[in-house]
């Protein structure tokens, strides 16, 4: 049994009481005595023990007068006295009460002339400290008078008396290094960045918490000597008293380089941060490997995808990494080695991994113990810079594959569907509860506002202006209050098969032996319609991923991004389009001679009820109009090519992007598809 001991105190917040039981006492003094009261901030107050301070550090003096013209004495005074009696040091309120009397003297030659406290229309006057011993223990004590003649008599250990020594090595001036990817840091650091990663720094230092301010912030670029106020490396000269500083864009190719902040406070205190970076290089084509194969798919433990017999899983690594086996065979990469150019998920890949290869192909779905991706997914609404991005514009092609593999860069959020990038909406919200639509907005150092969704790889570096998925996993469907995987179940929106666009054939004048018409799913891993071809047979495949497509009823305007380089002047050109298994058995029925299917089988009802509410669209068939006949997703882009970075890379050619797992498609259709993306990079084939 576990008993819990009632009205106990934690040390922590009886020792918060003590500090407020004090602070509440002085100002109940300071409310009903008509006597004036004196106070001394340094650092905070009450003290409860001695402090340290810097050398021409600055009190505070704190006064009230309740029986003044407006609460406030007239004058006020102080002592500054080394701490010492009899040799005994005075370093705390037990020693200082020990010998009070000897301490406290009233006509002391030390006080200093009573001063107006009024004095500059100063309701809180500054006592200045002079140059003073270091180790060496003192006390500032402080008293007030009223129009009277009556002046303060409380000489409180901590409140109108402070005892402290002066150390200058103490305190230094807080500096944070801000850059915009790569977080804050308040001490020395080293970060390995991308060849040409744009970096963006702001920096600020502050005195306040020991009553300083900055006289001296300045910063640059690869210091030599950071005492040298002439060093050529210095953006701005020393001696300029701003607090805050944003530092232009920059970006370096190649080598190490730093960037240094200092900081000086008006007591002479100085810091220095430096953060050091190692900028990797773009290395040449002609030195670079052909491929680099990275896994991300966590499936070592997956269940989903049971085989026929029941006793094993077909998605799992090893069956996986079976399938991919090809690109190290006969009929593979030229130059691809396994054991040298395969990444697993358990793998921690960098940029300083991925130039050394002219093409990444990377095999994908989200999943939070991604080891590549977790550097690229933004945490608490702040970015992360994605490495890819420089890579794609200047170091090579990536192939992306795998159904939810562009989610693998969206953090998890309570998302409806679909995502569209390059608007200012945020949140919508059903029932008390926000659902991210967008990313909203965020500002510029110039204060300008910008659409935060149009800065993440999907629609900056990918060109994709909307993502929506087959069945959205832990998703809802813009405006709708069930799971999307409700309003479109697998069963009937999952996708059966991949069709090659013909626009796509003749724009890259592939004949019909290169890439099969219809990529369908592989018997051994979809053998579930192969025993009983009906709605009321499970389908497990959900997750895939269609762009460009508005499926809902948002009315969120949105156009498709263009590029010059594009096909039709548009960023992404469709090769794959999906088949939903919907559509499938409608052929496949209707092929049969059953023309009324899915009425002859299904009321409408009992449609919604397989499908989902939203999932089916009308469609006109061989005996007319039938009300819900086709799936929405049936016919919408899975597979693309994106023009976005063309420009600038060493092959001249779009990368590549399947919303959707080769592996679970017909091997060797699928396995020659992909060997047509990797020939079209410009890699050679062993065949």
């Amino acid at each position: 049994m576990k008993y819990i001991q009632k009205n106990r105190i934690p040390n922590s917040l009886l020792s918060g009481l003590l500090l407020l039981m004090v602070v509440l006492s002085v100002s109940q003094v300071w409310a009903r005595d008509p006597v004036p009261k004196a106070r001394l901030i340094a650092l905070g107050s009450p003290m409860f023990e001695s402090i340290i301070l810097p050398d021409g550090f600055t009190f505070k003096l704190e006064a009230m007068d309740q029986d003044g013209p407006d609460g406030m004495p007239l004058k006020y005074r102080y002592l500054l006295q080394e701490a010492m009696v009899g040799g005994d040091e005075i370093n705390s309120p037990r020693k200082f009460e020990e010998h009070r009397d000897e301490l406290i003297v009233l006509d002391d030659s030390q006080w200093s002339e009573w001063i107006d406290f009024r004095l500059g229309q100063n309701l809180t006057p500054e006592i200045t400290l002079p140059s003073l011993d270091e180790d060496t223990y003192y006390l500032m004590m402080a008293q007030v008078l009223d129009a009277d003649g009556a002046a303060s008599m409380d000489f409180t250990y901590g409140v109108s008396v402070i005892n402290f020594r002066v150390s200058s090595n103490s305190y230094r001036p807080t500096i944070v290094m801000t850059e915009q990817f790569m977080g804050a840091y308040t001490h020395d650091t080293q970060t390995e960045i991308a060849g040409g990663q744009p970096l963006v720094f702001g920096l600020q230092a502050n005195a306040d918490q020991y009553g300083g301010h900055i006289t001296s912030f300045r910063y640059g670029w690869d210091i030599a000597d950071t005492a040298d106020p002439n060093d050529p490396g210095w953006a701005i000269p020393a001696g300029m008293a701003e607090e805050t500083i944003l530092v232009p864009e920059h970006a370096f190719n190649e080598g190490m380089h730093t960037m240094t902040c200092q900081a000086v406070d008006t007591y002479g205190g100085v810091r220095t941060l430096v953060w050091t970076l190692n900028v990797i290089p773009f290395v040449s084509p002609e030195f670079q490997h052909a491929l680099l194969f990275i896994d991300q798919v966590i499936d070592s433990n997956s269940n989903r995808w049971q085989s026929a017999d029941g006793s094993t899983y077909l998605d799992r690594a090893e069956h996986r990494d079976a399938y991919w086996q090809f690109l190290d065979g006969a009929e593979g990469v030229n130059g691809f080695n396994w054991s040298r150019d395969h990444k697993s998920d358990t793998d921690q890949v960098n940029f300083s991994d991925i130039v050394l290869y002219k093409t990444v192909m990377v095999n994908a779905r989200s999943s939070s113990q991604q080891t590549m991706f977790q550097q690229f997914r933004p945490e608490n609404g702040v970015d992360k810079f994605v490495w890819l991005a420089p890579y794609q514009a200047q170091g090579g092609n990536l192939f992306l594959v795998g159904d939810r593999s562009m989610e693998s860069f969206l953090e998890v959020e309570n998302y409806m569907v679909p995502l569209i990038f390059d608007t200012s909406e945020s949140y919508y919200q059903l029932d008390w509860v926000n659902y991210t639509v967008g990313y909203g907005q965020g500002e510029n150092p110039d204060g300008s506002l910008y659409n935060r969704g149009a800065r993440r790889y999907p629609f900056l570096t990918a060109g994709l202006s909307m993502l929506d998925w087959s069945v959205p996993l832990g998703k809802n469907v813009y405006g709708r209050r069930n799971s999307a995987s409700m309003d479109r179940t697998a069963t009937c929106s999952g996708l059966k098969a991949m069709v090659l666009s013909g626009e796509f054939r003749s724009h890259h004048q592939v004949g019909g032996a290169a890439l099969s018409d219809t990529l369908y799913t592989n018997a051994d891993v979809d053998w579930r319609d192969g025993l009983i071809d009906s709605l009321d047979t499970a389908f497990p495949f959900t997750g895939d991923e269609f762009v460009d497509a508005n499926i809902s009823t948002r009315t969120t305007p949105w156009e498709a991004q263009e590029c010059a380089d594009g096909v039709d002047g548009l960023c992404l050109e469709p090769m794959f389009t999906g088949v939903s298994r919907f559509d499938w058995m409608r052929e496949k029925r209707w092929a049969e001679g059953d023309t009324e299917w899915p009425m002859s089988e299904h009321g409408y009802a009992q449609l919604d009820g397989i499908c989902g509410e939203i999932a089916l669209a009308p469609y006109e068939g061989p005996s007319g109009s039938i009300l819900k006949g086709t799936a929405k997703v049936n016919g919408l882009t899975y597979g693309y090519l994106s023009y976005k970075n063309v420009a600038d890379k060493p092959s001249g050619k779009a990368d590549v992007y399947w919303g959707f797992d080769p592996y679970r498609f017909n091997a060797e259709e699928s396995q020659k598809s992909v060997r047509w993306v990797l020939e079209y990079f410009g890699l050679a084939m062993n065949r």
